[in-house]
């Protein structure tokens, strides 16, 4: 997961236009600051009620849900300028 999120915070700011890239940004750190603070009440509730293995399947689905929405609708950055990637 943390793999995930530093990936997160090197991506975001290319695809954002430079007008709105704090505001893109922004409310892209509030998302993860809201799944910080709720992942581990959810992964508490989750262990009372069933085991662990079930905590590691819903990191692993968020991970592959993730991986989806990414593999669909990114924007390719490498080898591009700024200006190409968000005008």
């Amino acid at each position: 997961m943390s793999f995930i999120s530093i990936s997160l915070w090197l991506y975001t700011p290319e695809v954002y236009p430079t007008r709105t890239r704090a505001l893109g940004c922004g409310i892209g750190a509030a998302w993860y600051r809201a799944a910080v603070i709720i992942a581990p009440i959810l992964a508490g509730l989750i262990v009372s009620k069933y085991s662990v293995s079930y905590v590691f399947a819903m990191f692993g689905v968020v991970a592959l849900i993730g991986f989806v929405i990414t593999a669909l609708f990114a924007t390719e950055s490498k080898g591009r300028i700024l200006e190409e990637v968000s005008p």
